[in-house]
């Protein structure tokens, strides 16, 4: 059974849950009757705690989107925050077009798919000419990858019916379909993602990465960047699209060349050029998640890379520790790998974790850091990530499940 099929089976309960929604019923769509991979290891009441948190976090998300169907957030920074946004619902079980978040989804992936430009590239903004450190040019790359990772979690979830009707959960799309029209989107984007793949590198072990759409210091590949492409195509290729393996494995060992032996944790860019910046906990949840997604889940690497992060437990949430600009996209990054790994290094992080987040909530359901780069794209932009570190446990989306 394929990630996508074993989300689908999760999803016709959730589907359940949501019909009930729509006649009066629960309020929200409920998966609790189910056991869930990750849950164990949270006391009754941090259970309780985090799915309040997850819930409240969802409201303030529905009341940051525009009339356009983004999500607040500077204009660089989309169609990527408003593709997380989405994918923060599909975690907690909420469906296009079913219960109280169903129009909020759709015109939000709506809004995402109308980004994209006649080359494949999922932009807001024109990019510039040069690199523009968080401007369009910077920011292009992720916008692209996480935008496509979230249009083809969709697309492998619900895949018999346009996402502007009623969703159906039986079959495969009709070619005349919404659907269809989907899987063109996604197909342009493969396109655009392959055609940056292998463009020449100044250093040979940068092969089979990716970097900023301009050519921007010493390097032309980082972990960062490339590991959402990898979540983009792996995503794709679960979905049912033609991704070659080459691509992958090529990916696959750059980012094993980005593993710090001395240090026990990736590193963001094989030549440092800010050495001070260059071993963020973000970094090392890559690596972890990037060879899970590639089947290898225990390597020594990763394994060692967990230890390293438990050793940099996240016990305050306001702002980044020494060595860390943006400490909410650790928490993400931290939370999927850990879980990933699982057994001793889930039990020992995700607890403490729930604890330090749940206590930094804002009343009114966003996460709001004090410090660091995060709070740079905004509130929604924080609170979905942060959300998707606190949902692994109920593992709907078919990209993060163990």
């Amino acid at each position: 059974m394929t990630k996508m099929s074993r989300a689908r089976d999760l999803l016709i309960s959730v589907f359940c849950c949501s019909t009930a929604v729509l006649c009066g019923g629960m309020s929200t769509p409920s998966v609790r009757a189910a056991e869930h991979a990750g849950f164990g290891v949270l006391s009754p009441r941090q259970r309780t705690r985090l799915e309040a948190a997850v819930d409240k976090g969802l409201e303030f998300l529905a009341s940051q989107q525009q009339r356009n169907g983004s999500f607040r957030a500077p204009a660089a920074g989309q169609p990527g925050v408003s593709s997380l946004c989405v994918l923060a619902f599909l975690s907690r079980g909420h469906l296009p077009g079913l219960g109280p978040y169903g129009k909020t989804i759709e015109r939000g992936i709506e809004f995402c798919r109308s980004t994209q430009r006649p080359d494949g590239l999922f932009s807001y903004n024109r990019p510039e000419s040069t690199h523009r450190y968080l401007r369009a040019s910077h920011a292009a790359t992720y916008n692209h990858a996480i935008t496509g990772l979230m249009l083809c979690e969709v697309y492998g979830m619900m895949p018999s019916a346009p996402l502007e009707q009623t969703v159906s959960l039986r079959g495969r799309p009709s070619p005349k379909s919404g659907s269809a029209g989907m899987s063109e989107t996604i197909e342009r984007a493969i396109q655009f993602t392959m055609l940056r793949h292998p463009q020449p590198k100044r250093f040979p072990n940068e092969r089979g990465a990716w970097r900023y759409l301009r050519r921007y210091g010493l390097n032309d590949a980082d972990l960062s960047i490339t590991s959402w492409q990898v979540m983009f195509l792996r995503s794709a290729r679960n979905a049912g699209f033609d991704i070659p393996a080459q691509d992958i494995d090529e990916a696959v060992t750059y980012i094993k060349s980005c593993y710090d032996e001395k240090a026990t944790t990736f590193v963001y860019e094989i030549v440092e050029e800010e050495p001070k910046f260059n071993r963020p906990r973000a970094m090392a949840g890559a690596g972890i998640l990037a060879l899970s997604l590639s089947g290898e889940h225990h390597t020594e690497m990763a394994q060692k890379t967990g230890d390293w992060l438990l050793q940099r437990p996240f016990t305050q949430y306001d702002r980044p520790i020494r060595g860390e600009n943006w400490h909410v996209y650790s928490a993400f990054y931290s939370s999927q790998a850990m879980f990933q790994l699982g057994d001793h290094h889930w039990e020992n992080f995700f607890p403490t974790f729930v604890d330090t987040v749940t206590d930094h909530q804002s009343s009114d359901g966003a996460w709001r850091p004090a410090g660091g780069l995060d709070k740079k794209f905004g509130q929604a932009y924080t609170t979905a990530l942060t959300l998707l570190a606190l949902t692994p446990p109920y593992q709907l989306l078919p990209i993060f499940q163990r």
